[in-house]
Order: structure tokens, then sequence, then C-alpha cells
């Protein structure tokens, strides 16, 4: 697949606002950690998985800032 990337400037208003749910639940574990450190360090046998949405969350939102789309690869075959 080819990845084409869109040359519009990530600071545009419209992916700014297409992007903002994505980017609020990316940082709502680290938002989580910073203030009830406490509990994430009892319960760390669970609180962890909270990262996955950091993890899942990033890539996510930089496909909405940029616009990124995926196009597939035509082969040409001789016959």
């Amino acid at each position: 697949m080819f990845i084409i990337i869109n040359r519009k400037k990530i600071g545009n208003r419209i992916n700014i606002v297409k992007a903002l749910p994505y980017i609020i639940t990316t940082f709502m574990p680290i938002v989580w950690y910073l203030t009830i450190r406490q509990h994430s360090y009892q319960h760390m046998w669970f609180t962890y998985r909270n990262t996955l949405l950091l993890m899942i969350g990033i890539p996510l939102t930089l496909l909405n800032l940029l616009e990124i789309k995926r196009f597939p690869i035509k082969k040409d075959i001789d016959v």
C-alpha cells in the first residue's frame, strides 16, 4: 500500500477539531497517572492497561491531523 499525506498544515483548524476527541482520549491515562499516583502504584496489575489508550491513540491522532490516506498498490500483470 502506498501512503499519501495531504500537504495541509497540521495547525489547520479543521484538522485539530477533528482530532480533538482523539487527543483528549490519548492523554487521559497520563492525567490519571499524574493525579492518582498512589492508586496506580497499588493496583499496577490492571492500571498499566490504560497505557494501551496512549499507544493506540497517538497513531490515530496523527492519522487525523495529517489526513493520511491509503491506496492499494496496482500491480501490472502481463499476460
